[in-house]
């Protein structure tokens, strides 16, 4: 379904009730009782069985894939054994990420564990890019290392690699990422999804890998490694099923009894107990702290922070990376507003949005990337013009049924580097090739329109009343987790609730808190970043909502919540523009057709309106004027037959404006008195010019202007009199008696009253139903 003011389309399947009734049976049969509402979204998840069930809600999984089952792991286990028997010096590479920062502790500390000699090195992506770098690997060779292992990285380091080789240093290679067509010529590929490998869980995160190699090392699963390999699978965003689902469990499990003086710390600060530490308490706690180092500089304090057991190292850490998240969140900010200008005053959006400039800081571009793909939903690749380098290095993100990365591939002869995800990437890309880059990726674009045209898509768990949600049901529902990639969180929808009250929040006021009503029911909602989606609806409006449920403490209260996601209105959303004052801003809206009835106002606001957006009078109105998603009604219609059929169509957002420059209701009808004295005057008068001279008849007479200058135009057409030029004449042989009530322009402007006192007097509650509910 797709609702008005509601940024996706949601899609839901209503379950059969012989379905639901007879998987009740099986599981009333098998000693599982559940609500009916739990059991409506196990149905829609799939999970009909008891067996099923019990497998996925199962808090202490077991699956520990056997690591020798891993391509060349037997290789790699043998040569690390071999370094560590000879004392070699050992080199573990990672990453800037939190992924690349957990894995080197992974596997710095198991090989430390080991006795072996052994160092590690985080590179900067400002100085060092991304995986294997070449002058690194020679500063390292060159100070007597004679073992590599990457970390989170290394299947697209083909010269680093190939040099280490050629200096006699083996390099053993663990990593998750995309594999391309050809690997670099290293000792040993460590990689889940090796094409040459027979391992049966292909999305382990690099710390995943990198546990996986430990526990072959030790022979057993390492539990001070578990914790940071939690860390790096939830930072890293791979799927939370199979094997994954078991490092998360156990590792969200130690780091609520963590030794780790850095994350204890980070707890106490952030006032989160051990019971509610969750994959959110990484997601957006501990993940965004640590990443913010690798995208700013450099990350090693990070690994620092996590392997200390000094307090006061660990707090100054601490109080570093607040510093650092707080500079990147502003960074973010800004580069994004940047772009947002820019793309807002454009005539078109592009079908992938491309932007470039120096300044930008390459290690925050990934995150406006995934914003601005949320706001726009079409690729986006934003990138850093690093000129005393020569390149554009910068970040993609993409939208479902987008592979970024078999993209990218396709184009790979203008790219410098790329790596990276179906759905994010890495790239860099030659200055002298950057344009011939961007028209070639504008160019294959168009393959792609019709998915980018189409509404991003919200599946949905689970239908429910408000007075369906409490406490037992969100217990329920959390048995399922961790939740992530592919085991997202339950995702509900909240059918035409009430709203009984709305307030922006938070310092900037970007955030939305509600209260929504069903009946004697009630719920609150909040919802992040959702203030402008949300700044036009109003208390008692009828709402439809889709967002997740949790347990929200307050001032000792625990009560049930909702973080949402999207909202939508049934019908179009009716915002109440009505004043006295015509104000320039109305006409800046984009995507909007303005409805005028007078040319000369719409001329003027031509010079305000967008390019995005159209004026027309009613009279000129087409099919093809109905594409805008927003109509704003400037003028009332001279008939309602002309507003009525316009309203028909299924806007997203109507403002209602209605300006008049003079109130033909509030003025009212002459009568036969205001006409008599006009008439006695023209007989006393009966020439003289009209504009100069109507103020100061209306006051002589009595009559307000309004009333005034109608009684003239009924004289002129009940030929009383003439006009010509600007001047009035009286046609004094004129005998025939007229009743003034039945001429055109009498009717006109009774008619006129008549719709000013619906469309500018009435609440606009009024207005929508006489026309909505006219049929």
């Amino acid at each position: 379904m797709q609702l008005n003011l509601a940024r996706y389309q949601w899609e839901y399947t209503e379950p059969s009730e012989g379905e639901l009734g007879a998987m009740q049976a099986r599981f009333q049969e098998a000693g599982i009782d559940v609500s009916p509402a739990f059991l409506r979204f196990l149905f829609q998840r799939g999970i009909v069985e008891p067996e099923s069930y019990r497998k996925v809600t199962d808090p202490t999984p077991q699956v520990f894939h056997d690591p020798f089952l891993m391509y060349d792991m037997s290789r790699a286990v043998e040569r690390i054994q071999e370094a560590i028997a000879s004392e070699a010096a050992i080199l573990v590479y990672g990453d800037y990420d939190a992924d690349g920062i957990t894995s080197t502790l992974i596997m710095y500390e198991c090989l430390e564990s080991l006795g072996a000699h052994v160092t590690y090195y985080l590179p900067n992506r400002h100085q060092d890019g991304y995986g294997p770098n070449l002058e690194r690997y020679r500063e390292f060779i060159e100070q007597g290392i004679e073992l590599i292992i990457t970390v989170d990285n290394g299947v697209a380091g083909f010269e680093a690699i190939a040099y280490a080789k050629e200096q006699g240093v083996d390099v053993i290679v663990t990593d998750h990422h995309e594999l391309q067509d050809t690997l670099p010529d290293a000792y040993a590929i460590v990689h889940p999804r090796h094409p040459e490998g027979a391992y049966p869980f292909g999305d382990l995160a690099g710390a995943g890998v990198a546990l996986k190699l430990a526990a072959a090392l030790l022979e057993e699963v390492p539990v001070e490694g578990l914790e940071l390999a939690a860390i790096g699978t939830i930072a890293d965003m791979v799927s939370l099923t199979d094997e994954n689902r078991t490092i998360v469990l156990s590792g969200l499990n130690l780091l609520k009894n963590t030794p780790r003086i850095g994350l204890q710390l980070l707890f106490d600060e952030q006032n989160i107990q051990a019971s509610d530490i969750t994959t959110d308490t990484i997601g957006f706690v501990i993940g965004p702290r640590l990443n913010s180092l690798g995208r700013l500089g450099d990350p090693t304090p990070g690994l620092k922070w996590l392997q200390t057991y000094d307090e006061q190292e660990a707090q100054e850490i601490l109080n570093f990376m607040n510093e650092e998240n707080a500079r990147r969140q502003a960074i973010v900010q800004s580069i994004e507003r940047e772009i947002i200008a820019k793309l807002e005053t454009a005539s078109a959006l592009p079908d992938v949005i491309i932007e470039g400039q120096a300044g930008w800081a390459a290690g925050v571009l990934g995150i406006v990337a995934s914003r601005l793909v949320e706001r726009y939903h079409r690729p986006v690749l934003l990138f850093e013009h690093q000129t005393e380098a020569g390149v554009y290095k910068g970040s993609g993100r993409s939208i479902q049924g987008i592979n970024l990365f078999e993209w990218l591939n396709e184009q790979k002869e203008y790219i410098a580097y790329f790596g990276g995800h179906s759905q994010a990437a890495g790239l860099t890309v030659d200055e002298r090739q950057w344009t011939a880059f961007k028209e070639a990726m504008e160019t294959s674009s168009t393959a792609f329109q019709e998915i980018i045209e189409a509404p991003n898509q919200l599946t949905i768990d689970l239908k429910v009343s408000l007075a369906e949600i409490d406490e037992p049901l969100i217990e329920h529902l959390s048995l399922l987790g961790p939740f992530g990639m592919d085991n997202p969180r339950p995702l509900v929808y909240v059918e035409d609730a009430t709203i009984i009250s709305i307030r922006a929040i938070g310092q900037d006021q970007s955030h939305i808190k509600l209260n929504v009503a069903q009946g004697t029911d009630s719920l609150q909602v909040i919802g992040f970043s959702k203030a402008e989606q949300c700044h036009r609806l109003k208390e008692q409006t009828t709402v439809s909502l889709v967002g997740y449920l949790d347990m929200n403490e307050w001032n000792n209260q625990r009560l049930p919540q909702l973080q949402l996601e999207d909202i939508g209105l049934k019908g179009s959303q009716w915002l109440d523009l009505r004043g006295s004052r015509l104000e320039t801003s109305l006409f800046e809206y984009s995507d909007a057709l303005y409805v005028f009835t007078h040319t000369k106002l719409l001329n003027y606001a031509q010079a305000y309106i967008k390019a995005s957006s159209k004026a027309i009078l009613y009279e000129q109105l087409s099919e093809s004027d109905m594409k805008y998603t927003r109509l704003v009604v400037v003028e009332p219609p001279k008939a309602l037959d002309d507003l009525r059929t316009l309203l028909e169509h299924d806007w997203q957002e109507i403002h209602w404006r209605v300006y008049i420059q003079e109130s033909k209701y509030l003025a009212g009808l002459p009568d036969r008195q205001d006409a008599s004295k006009l008439f006695r005057y023209i007989q006393q008068r009966p020439q003289f010019e009209i504009r100069p001279e109507l103020a100061s008849l209306s006051q002589q007479l009595n009559i307000s202007s309004t009333r005034l200058k109608l009684l003239i135009l009924m004289f002129y057409e009940a030929e009383f009199v003439i006009i010509k030029d600007g001047w009035l004449a009286y046609q004094q042989d004129i005998e025939a008696k007229v009743n003034l009530t039945e001429l055109d322009a009498y009717q006109a402007f009774e008619k006129a009253m008549e719709i000013e006192a619906l469309l500018n007097y009435q609440p606009l509650s009024v207005i929508q139903e006489y026309f909505e509910g006219s049929d």
